[in-house]
């Protein structure tokens, strides 16, 4: 923006500037130096958010394919769940979240369960049960790593109370999950033992929900962890239910 003139002589508002009136100028560019400043900090906040996102986007496309598919029960390679882990590993310093956690969590036990058992084996487990904490640290309410987590630990040490309590949480933070929920029973099933004598009726919900959405394999289950005795008492309140479920078991070979 120009300077007003306040010179009151038309004569003086005629004459050409010489080139010794230049530094008259120089407020100009002074009064316009925050408006530049502003304009180049904004513009290196936008560039610090924006950019390793986009980077991140770029390197982790195929990543992003492979998660898909894992997502959708397709099949993939051990070398696509290889790829997966090791571009979820390279991008973490670019943005780190913790679903990101978790979806490296998640890829380091499906490469386990694909490895011969042995220490490599075991310690990609171990891998995945501290991704998958990294990533509840950052995102607590996410029902599926702690369903996760609790089949880890199962798979490193057995049944245990930390089980127990992985479970616990995974039911309070989605307590209907129907995509967990045999997971989740079967798990209920072997750490039984472990759970408190306050939280069992929290599980014993959870059983008669399951058996509500697939009465046939909720007896399956059952058997295989020898735990008919449990189904029982989670169906002591539904006579009919507890009526059929005696049927199905009989109808089931010895």
């Amino acid at each position: 923006m120009v300077t007003p003139d306040t010179t009151t002589d038309p004569q003086e508002r005629n004459t050409p500037v010489e080139s010794s009136e230049a530094p008259a100028k120089r407020p100009r560019s002074f009064r316009t130096l925050p408006a530049a400043i502003l304009a180049f900090g904004l513009g290196a906040a936008l560039l610090y958010l924006g950019v390793p996102r986009a980077i991140e986007a770029v390197w982790t496309y195929s990543a992003g394919r492979t998660l898909l598919d894992i997502q959708s029960q397709q099949e993939v390679s051990d070398e696509d769940i290889r790829n997966l882990i090791a571009d979820l590993q390279d991008t973490m310093f670019l943005v780190e979240s913790g679903r990101k956690w978790t979806d490296l969590g998640l890829a380091q036990l499906l490469l386990s369960a694909r490895t011969e058992a042995g220490p490599q084996a075991r310690e990609l487990l171990v891998q995945s049960r501290y991704s998958i904490k990294k990533g509840l640290g950052l995102a607590l309410a996410n029902s599926f790593a702690w369903t996760r987590l609790a089949y880890v630990e199962s798979l490193i040490g057995g049944p245990s109370a930390q089980v127990a309590d992985y479970l616990e949480l995974a039911i309070l933070t989605a307590p209907y999950e129907p995509r967990s929920q045999f997971l989740r029973l079967q798990l209920v099933f072997l750490a039984w033992p472990y759970f408190q004598e306050k939280d069992r009726n929290l599980v014993l919900q959870q059983a008669r929900y399951v058996w509500r959405q697939a009465p046939r394999l909720f007896v399956d289950l059952a058997l295989e962890a020898a735990q008919a005795d449990l189904a029982r008492e989670a169906l002591a309140r539904d006579p009919d239910g507890l009526e059929r479920f005696e049927k199905m078991l009989e109808e089931k070979p010895s």
